[in-house]
């Protein structure tokens, strides 16, 4: 089978996904230096040419747009992230409608900009097969306010078994990252109806799952060559307060937002051996383990010291290396 990414989300408020594109800017950057030593020549590397199929969840599915459906190289992506995207979607909070309303349409003029500088047109669809750059194929996930024990919502830049939603690519970016706390939910029109989102956060996380059975029905091969999960950071054990001082919602919610669950099952599953060679594992997950706890989406500092010390733990190196010859060579 063929290379895929996982790339999600993580935080209470979906805050650090910064983290993620900078540990994928490592892997990118080891990647390119190992085949120019290879070939001897420079190389232009971009995540659409390394991986096949990439996933996301709110700014993960962000950076999964930019990155699989736009074919931004990382570096750009950052970028985006940084200047145009984070401080709209982690500025203050509205204190009125009239505020939440001019927050959402600020949020959604940037990402229709960003779709025309990078896709040619603020209007390309998901599935629109003309764009300048190139691309891979991408996935994001959204739920509906009024199913959210329903299967998630994917949002996808190709046909698959099962029908999903096409619409244009600011309003996938939209809908994965709906939050009710800071904008006016989204509407899709579709059937002569509007199809309400809100963002990813209530469970859906870690699309990891989705993704494994993505890429066996799109790839029906025999065996998976790569499977790179990347994360936004561990948000610390979740523990009931002592005392009558806990808060049930909130830590509910910490609950629904957790990646950690997901992520470590699907590991204990490849170190089983599923569908693949004894002893050839496929799986790795990258994702800082202390510090993101308090960090905010504008902490850029804070951010990019940890994920720096992270990258900078010998058996992160090692296995950003072990992700680097399974991309490259694969068996």
């Amino acid at each position: 089978m063929k290379n895929t990414i996982n790339n999600h989300d993580f935080s209470e408020a979906g805050d650090t996904g910064l983290s993620t594109l900078l540990i994928l800017q490592q892997l990118m950057e080891t990647m390119t230096f190992e085949l120019q030593c290879d070939v001897g020549i420079e190389v232009d590397l971009h995540p659409s040419d390394v991986f096949d199929l990439i996933g996301g969840s709110g700014t993960g599915g962000i950076a999964a747009i930019l990155i699989g459906r736009l074919g931004l190289s990382v570096s750009e992506a950052i970028d985006v992230y940084k200047n145009e995207l984070a401080p709209l979607l982690f500025g203050p909070f509205p204190t009125s409608k009239d505020e939440k309303q001019a927050a959402t349409l600020a949020l959604e003029a940037t990402m229709q900009k960003i779709v025309a500088e990078f896709g040619g047109s603020g209007d390309l669809r998901l599935r629109e097969p003309t764009s300048p750059r190139r691309s891979c194929k991408t996935f994001v996930l959204a739920l509906t306010p009024h199913y959210l024990n329903d299967p998630v919502d994917l949002l996808r830049t190709y046909h698959a078994r099962i029908p999903s939603l096409d619409m244009m690519i600011w309003q996938a970016m939209r809908a994965t990252t709906s939050n009710r706390n800071r904008f006016l939910d989204v509407e899709i029109n579709y059937s002569h109806c509007g199809v309400p989102y809100v963002g990813a956060d209530y469970g859906r996380c870690n699309p990891i799952k989705v993704l494994l059975d993505e890429a066996h029905h799109l790839f029906r091969g025999p065996k998976i060559a790569s499977v790179t999960c990347v994360g936004a950071g561990h948000g610390g054990i979740i523990a009931l307060p002592s005392g009558s001082d806990d808060n049930p919602s909130e830590i509910m919610f910490r609950m629904a937002r957790d990646c950690e669950r997901d992520a470590m099952e699907i590991s204990n599953r490849f170190d089983e051996g599923e569908k693949n060679e004894p002893g050839y594992n496929p799986y790795a997950r990258l994702s800082v383990e202390q510090g993101m706890q308090t960090a905010g989406g504008l902490d850029y500092l804070v951010i990019e010291r940890h994920t720096e010390a992270y990258l900078a733990f010998p058996f992160i190196s090692k296995r950003i290396e072990a992700i680097v010859g399974r991309l490259t060579k694969p068996r």
